[in-house]
């Protein structure tokens, strides 16, 4: 028979669980994908490649404590004022292990602060590096190296109590801010949602596992013929979104020269021209690029140009 320290207990948990969630709401990650309920003694290890890099791969299926499961999309709706239950995809009633995994993209090399709010044990991992938590009551917080490009952060839920399965996670800085010049997708397309297909791979690669590299990798991906600008991206570069391109010969040459529209990201508010020209079709060289201004009025950012 619960007792009523028992009851205030649980009830001071709540309270703290709430007060953390809404200190966080603003910095929230809201995608995440999802794999449950497993055994508490399954690993990061179970999921990683020969080299110990971990695979996210959405057509995998593992035996789970009560059936098969398998990776499924986790959308948390930040407009809602309370933690959402992860029982919203996946069926919890005993104890178990959850995985949680999400993508975070930073337009920079940066120091970010991954605050969880939960009463369950959890351990993590960034681009296959552990996690360090400091635990304090219903939070817990690790300092996170983020790459320029993509990072993968996979969290391992312990739980204990199946009818307590709240759970939230945010980035934010030193001062307690939501990091910046971040954004973040989950990594699979789910029903009419292709927004969240990030990482789309051709159906007949023989792996669908999503395996993250650098910046300089990740412009092969898709096996490109052509490659006309790498965004450099970072603190002096809004380039991170391009589109809009168009291939045309020069009126005054027999090169060809490429237009597109740039800027941070697609809603910033930043855009401009940039110009780029080959003379066989393969090899191109930027020629001009557009004054970039930054919306908020900061200083613009790189500014090319030379004739043709």
């Amino acid at each position: 028979m619960p007792t009523r320290q028992n009851e205030d207990l649980e009830k001071n948990a709540e309270l703290n669980l709430c007060r953390n969630y809404e200190e966080l709401r603003f910095a929230l990650i809201n995608r995440w994908v999802v794999l449950g309920p497993c055994d508490k003694g399954m690993q990061f290890k179970n999921f990683c490649s020969d080299q110990g890099r971990f695979l996210l791969d959405p057509n995998i299926e593992l035996e789970g404590l009560n059936s098969t499961i398998r990776w499924q999309d986790w959308t948390i709706d930040t407009t809602k004022p309370e933690m959402q239950h992860i029982n919203e995809v996946l069926d919890i009633t005993f104890e178990c292990g959850v995985f949680l995994a999400g993508f975070v993209y930073s337009r920079k090399h940066q120091q970010s602060k991954l605050v969880l709010v939960t009463n369950n044990e959890l351990v993590g991992i960034v681009n296959d590096d552990e996690i360090s938590f400091d635990v304090t009551a219903g939070k817990q917080s690790g300092t996170l190296a983020l790459r320029r490009g993509w990072n993968l952060i996979v969290i391992k839920m312990v739980v204990d109590d199946a009818a307590n399965i709240l759970f939230a996670g945010g980035l934010v800085d030193d001062a307690g801010n939501r990091t910046s010049e971040i954004f973040v997708k989950s990594a699979f397309m789910l029903g009419d949602d292709t927004d969240s297909q990030v990482f789309g791979k051709n159906s007949n690669d023989p792996s669908q596992a999503i395996e993250i590299g650098t910046p300089e990798d990740e412009v092969h991906r898709s096996k490109p013929d052509v490659v006309v600008y790498i965004p450099r991206e970072g603190d002096d570069y809004n380039d991170g979104d391009n589109e809009h391109f168009l291939v045309f010969e020069s009126p005054k040459s027999k090169t060809l020269l490429a237009m597109w529209t740039q800027g941070m990201m697609e809603p910033f508010g930043d855009n401009h021209i940039m110009l780029a020209r080959s003379s066989d079709g393969i090899n191109w060289e930027v020629v001009v690029a557009d004054v970039i201004v930054h919306p908020d009025g900061a200083d613009p950012g790189v500014v090319e140009s030379s004739e043709d």
